[in-house]
């Protein structure tokens, strides 16, 4: 659901100023190979022609393994302009290193990307998901949830048009979740 790439470099600049004063979260998805930490909340503390620097206030401390990973990361913007709206984009770069800042939190760098990726809708870490973990699973038609029994006069649920059975006997497949659906 790209909508648009943006590669000017005083285009890329001005998103970055706008999440600096947003203090817009920036979400690094990290490589599920290297580390279990699927992904770190940062806030874009400042950047430079080469990096941006990241600060990771939840991070203890850096993983020397890290340097050097490809990873992607997400973020969002609130327009100016009336109507005020959402917009979502995306980079890939490299992690660069790391430093402590003034208040001695863990401070990312990452390489100055070449482009942002905009998109129409929220660009969530997405995770698999494994039915396993699910206790309990229902999808209901948007008009037909809850009903009432003629004959009692007291509310109840329709019956779900999928259920975790469904999941269970292979006739309906999550393939992954996110805050933006599924």
């Amino acid at each position: 659901r790209i909508i648009a790439m943006i590669d000017s470099q005083e285009k890329i600049k001005a998103a970055f100023q706008a999440a600096m004063d947003q203090r817009s979260k920036l979400i690094q998805a990290l490589p599920r190979e290297v580390t279990s930490v699927s992904g770190m909340d940062t806030s874009l503390e400042d950047f430079d022609q080469n990096h941006l620097f990241l600060e990771a206030s939840s991070l203890d401390s850096f993983n020397p393994e890290w340097q050097g990973l490809q990873i992607t990361c997400y973020f969002k913007l609130i327009t100016k302009k009336e109507p005020r709206k959402e917009m979502f984009f995306n980079f890939s770069s490299t992690i660069a290193g790391e430093e402590k800042n003034k208040s001695g939190h863990v401070v990312v760098s990452l390489n100055q990307p070449a482009k942002l990726a905009i998109r129409l809708g929220r660009s969530s870490l997405r995770i698999e998901m494994d039915i396993r973990l699910l206790k309990g699973f229902s999808v209901w038609p948007e008009d037909r949830f809850i009903r009432q029994n003629p004959e009692s006069g007291k509310k109840g649920l329709h019956k779900p048009v999928i259920t975790l059975e469904h999941m269970q006997k292979g006739l309906f497949r999550m393939i992954d979740i996110s805050a933006g659906g599924m």
